[in-house]
């Protein structure tokens, strides 16, 4: 995998317009599968030289080379430095800055990730978040998307006489929460797009700050994006009535 690849590939189909038309959703798994690919590139990539008194040395990509770095049939072997999680941390924001600017035929880009932790930049807590490699940048990682869903898995629980206590649920949760049933610890970071005037609106359709999602046509996370999509239809009659309103008082 070489650094770069895939905004290469990005910027060849939005030169060819005819390639983008045919694309209506991109689904990119995982982000942070993808930042260890890069990390260990990195360690590949460096080469060793041999100077004229025959001793080694590792030409190291970045600031600071790999640490305990060897090849053995073909294999390298090494550990990452500091330098390269700061480089594959910013080409991880390249790359969704990339994904962002595929236009307006490509409705949605999808990147899943597991779960990391990170600290916010307000107050330095520690949370929960979308994982890449390192800590750094981790908390950022909701600033570069429109939505940011954590996905909980809700077990179903039964007692000994076999009554249900609580169903099974797989809920995509869309506000800043902690893990269900436990009042501490930190916040799993999460996110909408929706503006501020339909905030009520959203907790209205989607109670409990998640969507509850199934295996059937319209219950995935596509009744979400069907409700936003209403939603900014009835916000621009809203608009229209409101300004006719102030118009007839002038």
């Amino acid at each position: 995998m070489q650094i770069g690849f895939v905004e290469k590939n990005v910027r060849r189909i939005l030169e060819d317009k005819k390639e983008l038309d045919k694309v209506g959703l991109y689904f990119i798994e995982t982000a942070d599968g993808i930042a260890d690919a890069f990390m260990r590139h990195i360690i590949k990539e460096e080469t060793v030289e041999e100077d004229d008194r025959g001793k080694t040395r590792v030409r190291s990509i970045g600031p600071q080379g790999s640490s305990g770095r060897y090849e053995e049939d073909g294999e390298v072997f090494g550990g990452n430095s500091e330098g390269h999680y700061n480089i594959v941390q910013v080409e991880m924001h390249n790359l969704f800055t990339a994904f962002s600017g595929l236009g307006s035929n490509v409705k949605l880009v999808f990147w899943t990730s597991h779960v990391g932790t990170g600290k916010t930049k307000r107050t330095g807590e520690t949370c929960f978040c979308p994982l890449l490699v390192g800590e750094a940048k981790n908390a950022l990682v909701p600033s570069w998307v429109g939505e940011c869903f954590h996905l909980e898995d809700i077990p179903l629980i039964m007692d000994e006489n076999g009554q249900v206590i609580q169903q099974k649920q797989v809920r995509a949760f869309y506000e800043n929460h902690r893990e269900t049933n436990i009042m501490e610890g930190p916040q799993y970071r999460c996110k909408s797009r929706v503006g501020p005037s339909d905030i009520e609106a959203l907790h209205e359709r989607f109670p409990g700050g998640f969507i509850e999602l199934g295996v059937r046509y319209g219950e995935g996370l596509d009744q979400y994006y069907r409700w936003l999509q209403e939603r900014k239809g009835a916000s621009a009659i809203e608009m229209k009535k409101w300004k006719e309103g102030i118009d007839k008082g002038r």
